[in-house]
């Protein structure tokens, strides 16, 4: 989405990479249908405030955002919209 890749921008401008970032940025990327990528952002955003429950949340969504898209039906839809980007 345009979102996904507005935020990502506005995200290259800020210097400090805190757990609040990668969790945004993973939120970006999950906009833009990127979830291994999210799924690794939301990953960092635990590992630096491992007592953040919605971060626990978020990458667990993220995961199984990954394993049902990496699922022939889902593939094939994703490959389209590339082709037609």
């Amino acid at each position: 989405s345009a979102t996904g890749g507005v935020a990502l921008l506005q995200l290259s401008h800020i210097q400090q990479h805190d757990a609040a970032w990668f969790a945004a940025q993973g939120k970006a990327l999950t906009g833009l249908g990127q979830y291994i990528s999210a799924m690794q952002s939301y990953k960092k955003a635990v590992s630096l405030d491992g007592q953040n429950e919605e971060y626990h949340r978020l990458a667990l969504e993220a995961a199984v955002a990954v394993r049902k898209h990496k699922k022939l039906p889902y593939r094939i839809l994703d490959r389209a919209r590339e082709f037609f980007k």
